[in-house]
């Protein structure tokens, strides 16, 4: 009987020492969080966006470029308007006519093609939404 009360002895302190030695093992510091995770809250509200800003040079040479590009888009769209009244100026009047009438007639059909696909999109979408 004192053997078994030894035995049950020896056993509860090799248990006790390999699970203090487990838990000192997963024990150690952790990195610091960044500091935009740090200042984040933990759920975001869905109207607040956390905005990270980047470096003034960035951002300067963004907005010119979108400058440059808004520029382009309107020179160009002049230049188009200003061809087509120059093709038309060139043109005797009964042709100009002609192709004033062309000119209505391409875009009622691409306005009614238009149309025809935005109302089969809608009944496909009615069709397949349940």
């Amino acid at each position: 009987m004192n053997k078994l009360f030894y035995k049950k002895l020896l056993f509860f302190f090799l248990i006790f020492t390999f699970t203090l030695t487990i838990c000192e093992a997963q024990s150690f510091n952790r990195p610091r969080a960044n500091k935009l995770q740090r200042n984040a809250p933990k759920k975001p509200k869905r109207s607040r966006t956390i905005k990270i800003a980047e470096p003034r040079a960035n951002m300067k040479a963004r907005k010119k470029a979108e400058a440059i590009e808004r520029q382009n888009r309107k020179e160009y769209a002049k230049y188009v308007k200003d061809n087509q009244k120059r093709s038309l100026d060139i043109q005797t009047p009964v042709v100009r006519e002609r192709m004033k009438n062309n000119m209505k007639t391409a875009n009622a059909n691409y306005k009614t093609k238009r149309k025809m696909v935005a109302s089969t999109g809608r009944k496909s979408g009615k069709k397949y939404s349940r």
